[in-house]
């Protein structure tokens, strides 16, 4: 088994969107959505100059945003579902991301009587290889497209698509010494949040191993 290069993550962010399985057009439906969520949201030290209202252009745009500590969790809620992102994210969190997004769904349900129609999470993770370059690291994405000399990679970028979601692996835009690499699922409206967590973690784990990758 070839030796892990260590790679430092410098930066991460996670997103979940969960759907309803109509979007709820009428506002005064969805209105009465919000004080439910602003209380179940007091666990978190949601205070009233956190609430932002918008100005949404189309259905699927927030309509309103609850800014969580400090902003570094946003839970948008639009006319199609609600949304949860994690700025700075890390694994560690997962326990009290899984609180909130349950706490969250158990409002809707108490209010609106409907539950998630299907769930999408994803991460995206910027990381810094130590002792190897980017172009070493992918060669062997790009070794099948059999590149001329004159067209010598740098890195060979890749995406995935599979049945669940993708895998995209690129060049960072911030720091050209680093890789991005993103990752989303899809789960059906039945999948348990502390499951989606669990794959997106699996996800991860495999995304780092195929490209010989030891996060710290």
């Amino acid at each position: 088994m070839p030796e892990k290069t260590k790679a430092k993550v410098s930066m991460a962010g996670f997103q979940y969107d969960g759907f309803f399985g109509d979007p709820i057009l009428n506002n005064q439906r969805l209105m009465p959505l919000l004080q439910p969520l602003y209380e179940a949201l007091k666990a978190w030290n949601i205070r009233p100059q956190d609430v932002k209202y918008k100005n949404p252009a189309a259905a699927n745009d927030a309509s309103v945003s609850f800014e969580i500590a400090l902003g570094r969790l946003v839970l948008n809620v639009s006319h199609t579902g609600l949304t949860l992102v994690v700025v700075n994210a890390d694994w560690s969190q997962a326990e009290m991301v899984t609180q909130l997004v349950e706490a969250c769904w158990k409002a809707v349900e108490g209010t609106l009587g409907i539950r998630a129609s299907r769930h999408e999470a994803q991460i995206g993770i910027t990381v810094v290889p130590e002792g190897k370059s980017q172009k070493e690291l992918t060669k062997s994405f790009a070794a099948p497209w059999r590149l001329r000399p004159a067209d010598e990679s740098e890195m060979c970028g890749v995406i995935i698509y599979t049945a669940h979601g993708s895998f995209l692996v690129d060049r960072a835009a911030a720091n050209p010494q680093a890789i991005f690499a993103k990752i989303v699922h899809r789960f059906d409206g039945r999948a348990a949040f502390p499951e989606m967590l669990k794959q997106l973690y699996e996800d991860e784990l495999w995304l780092a191993g195929a490209l010989e990758l030891e996060l710290e």
